[in-house]
């Protein structure tokens, strides 16, 4: 940690003693803009409004779209360029010469499939299609996970599997009801598991959104819940060079990370991106003891290249993640006493003292994507964009076994995915036009020398999908959207059964043309699944003034089953569970209607939202019954379909309070119900409050504290608990539906930003978490019944840009 320090302070002394003899220079350097029009054959651009905010320079370009700023040093500064119907733009210059630089502006179609609503801004947007995280959130928060992310955005909670695994939920969606996109390609990492956290490393993208209505049918029939797009700021044909270091430190866990960052762009359109970022954290630990296990390590790069000349471009992107995380011990029970002894205690089963490294179980998980695209304006309001991408992902799962095979993963697998799509749009008049068509095909190979019979068989996956997508506005205080998508998945299985649970579950007699040989105690299937699905949206926007908007969604969606939850059958060793799917599963089909209506003016923020969701054919997992393998007894949970509702509401609230202070509350509820069984769904949010007050002073350099209320209530909606024969002639209730009591949190965070010459910029932070150190359990946490959740934890971070 000394020599760490010791570094630190050489390199920042060093930056200071650079810094110092740029300032010593003659300020003599000149620097010429040129501002044209994109459209109109290049024409200048006059009146266009140029600030230089380092500098405190403004002024206008001439008739001939030109503009001169002299008496300037060498440094790296940041240009703002707006003109009357244009898209305004921000372009980072580095200076070291006197020079002359051409920008172009594209006139503003109203790009009516951007809506946007900014994270935390009182300024946001009023259409609220698009919940968006920026940069300078995301940077500040590289050691979350996607899924604690997106909490910060109202509507959205997680499904945890421990301290360091998280899935989002929006709007009680979750899993394969949810599409990633990242960096214009869609995720495909075997999500369909409940402690399968997305393979996205924080920090490899520059913005967070999640897309609801029309626009989500760009990326699939299954977006039930929504679609979450993390993409890179666009780059532009100008000479800029930005670098970013950061590194933090958490108590709990005993561990931090570091990263750093280099943007840079040239005024032939080429540009360049790269992102390296490593973590890692020992045993978290909760008010009263030490969480076994919990440790985890993480490494990333992400490398982007390409050349955007505006009219036509390409992009080559790369990256690669490496996870290692642990599970919590005690999680890992060998027979049914062992669950009903922690379902009822307090403590954990296993509490070793606290350790870095990590032990089974635990998962190991490799991701690599590349993909490729190209863009071609065809016209000045017609665009194309062709995109490849293939993804590799290896998932490692290791139990708890005697002797060598401990270090022989129980799970072994490799998915490999390719992608092409197609996009084409026209601006019409008050209007878009988008549509387009993509091709995946997808590979699962599981590893056969695990010495484990596999949990998702062989499989080979193709989809194709069309959609088209037109958003018009019909007046100016109307906006209609509308959007078709139809896509063909079809699953080709070789699968190995064994021929007990072959009969026990009917197939002999439902499928018996899917047996290939009788191998005595298994039997092998060859089968074929295809599934054709279609959706439809339609939306209206109203917006009668610039603080009053309403928007109404309605929705058809149909999804897939995926491999789990038909081909699942076996001991899911990283959940402790022996998961079943069904062969025959049909398709859901989801009728969706959202209301929402926001209010928006400088002194308060209103938004409130609600929706309305029956879905049929709706597929959960469910605790079913137990089963005795040569490990001991485990409860089996099985996949269901059934007819489901979704009813549920939230709103947010900002409201500032003087000039230095801000209160912001959000809300949210959701009631599911089993309309078949007519009880309530499993794992469903409970009713949660979230307030925070903030106070900010300053403008350039910034201090901001804040103080974060959560409160979650417990959840009553739950379906009933299991009844098994934990021994003979003992039947006990194993209460594996109950929810914890409510709890309340409460978190705190100072960050002060300092802004210094050439454009460099440090940022400084400390956040404590559970600030009372309170002892407290979570519905949404799959291992609630071992362990507490962690206790208080100090944060602290720096960021310097430069």
């Amino acid at each position: 940690m000394k020599s760490f320090r010791i570094v630190f302070a050489c390199i920042f002394l060093s930056y200071s003693i650079a810094s110092s003899q740029e300032v010593e220079e003659d300020c003599n350097l000149t620097y010429e803009l040129i501002v044209l029009d994109y459209h109109d054959n290049k024409e200048p651009l006059a009146d266009a409004e140029i600030k230089i905010d380092e500098i405190g320079f403004s002024a206008r370009t001439n008739n001939a779209g030109r503009l001169i700023v002299p008496d300037l040093c060498k440094s790296s500064f940041t240009i703002f360029i707006d003109h009357p119907e244009c898209n305004p733009q921000t372009f980072e210059v580095k200076l070291n010469r006197s020079k002359s630089d051409i920008f172009f502006l594209e006139h503003h179609f109203q790009q009516l499939d951007e809506v946007e609503l900014i994270g935390s801004n009182i300024d946001r947007a009023k259409k609220q299609l698009v919940k968006r995280l920026d940069e300078d959130w995301i940077s500040s928060n590289r050691s979350k996970s996607l899924g604690e992310a997106l909490k910060n955005l109202s509507g959205v909670t997680t499904l945890q599997t421990g301290t360091t695994i998280s899935k989002p939920i929006i709007q009680g969606m979750r899993g394969s009801r949810i599409i990633t996109v990242s960096n214009g390609t869609r995720q495909e990492d075997m999500e369909w598991g409940d402690e399968h956290a997305p393979s996205i490393q924080m920090g490899s993208f520059d913005e967070i959104k999640i897309e609801k209505g029309a626009n989500a049918l760009a990326y699939g029939t299954d977006a039930i819940g929504g679609v979450i797009v993390l993409d890179h700021q666009k780059f532009y044909p100008v000479d800029s060079e930005r670098r970013e270091f950061g590194t933090g430190y958490h108590t709990n866990g005993r561990g931090g990370y570091i990263f750093h960052q280099i943007k840079k762009t040239n005024t032939n359109g080429s540009y360049f991106k790269s992102s390296l970022n490593y973590q890692r954290f020992g045993d978290r630990t909760a008010p009263n003891y030490n969480l076994t296990n919990t440790g985890n390590k993480s490494q990333s790069v992400n490398l982007i290249y390409g050349k955007n000349k505006l009219s036509t471009g390409w992009e080559l992107n790369f990256s690669l993640l490496l996870d290692q995380i642990g599970i919590l011990r005690s999680s890992h029970i060998g027979n049914l006493d062992d669950l009903e002894r922690s379902i009822n205690s307090r403590t954990p089963l296993y509490i070793e003292d606290f350790r870095y490294d990590i032990y089974t179980p635990k998962q190991d998980i490799l991701h690599g994507t590349f993909s490729g695209s190209y863009f071609k304006n065809l016209t000045e309001k017609s665009k194309i964009d062709i995109a490849y991408s293939l993804q590799y992902n290896r998932r490692k799962e290791f139990d708890i076994r005697r002797g060598p095979r401990n270090e022989i993963p129980a799970m072994d697998m490799i998915l490999n995915t390719h992608d092409t799509r197609i996009n084409y749009q026209n601006v019409l008049d008050n209007g878009l036009f988008k549509t387009g068509i993509n091709l995946q095909y997808q590979e699962n190979e599981p590893n056969p020398e695990t010495g484990v019979r596999r949990f998702i068989p062989d499989y080979q996956k193709t989809q194709l999908g069309y959609y088209v997508i037109l958003n018009k506005n019909l007046s100016d205080y109307f906006l209609l959207s509308s959007g078709l998508r139809i896509d063909y998945t079809e699953y080709d299985v070789q699968k190995f059964y064994i021929k007990s649970r072959f009969e026990q579950l009917g197939y002999d007699q439902k499928y018996p043309d899917i047996v290939t040989a009788d191998l005595g105690t298994q039997v092998l299937t060859k089968s074929n699944w295809d599934y054709l699905n279609h959706a439809y949206n339609l939306g209206l926007t109203y917006e009668p003034s610039n603080e009053l908007a309403a928007d109404f969604q309605v929705s058809a969606l149909q999804r897939a089953p995926n491999a789990a939850e038909l081909f699942s059958d076996g001991l899911h060793h990283t959940a402790a569970r022996i998961e079943l799917g069904q062969l025959g599963f049909k398709s859901e089909k989801a009728l969706k209607f959202d209301l929402g209506l926001s209010y928006n003016n400088p002194y308060f923020y209103l938004r409130l939202n609600s929706y309305y969701n029956t879905i049929k054919d709706f597929i959960y997992l469910y605790p079913s019954d137990t089963e005795y393998t040569l490990r001991g007894a485990f409860p089996v949970w099985t996949y269901e379909q059934a007819d489901s509702r979704f009813l549920g509401f939230s709103s947010e609230v900002i409201k500032p309070l003087g000039l230095n202070w801000t209160f912001i509350s959000k809300f949210s509820s959701i009631k599911a119900t089993n309309l078949e069984l007519n009880e309530p769904q499993i794992n469903i949010p409970s009713a949660e409050i979230n307030n925070s007050l903030r106070f900010t002073i300053g403008e350039k350099n910034k201090l901001q504290f804040s103080v974060e209320q959560q409160i979650v209530f417990e959840q009553k909606n739950t379906p009933p608990n299991l009844l098994v024969e934990i021994r003979p002639n003992e039947t006990v209730e194993l209460k594996l539906n109950d929810a914890p009591p409510s709890f309340v949190n409460y978190n705190s965070s100072i960050d002060y930003s300092l802004f210094l010459k050439q454009k460099r910029s440090i940022k400084l932070s400390l956040t404590v978490l559970n600030v009372l150190n309170e002892t407290y359990r979570n519905y949404l946490n799959q291992l609630r019944y071992f362990a507490d959740e962690p206790g208080r934890n100090f944060q602290f971070s720096l960021i310097y840009k430069y």
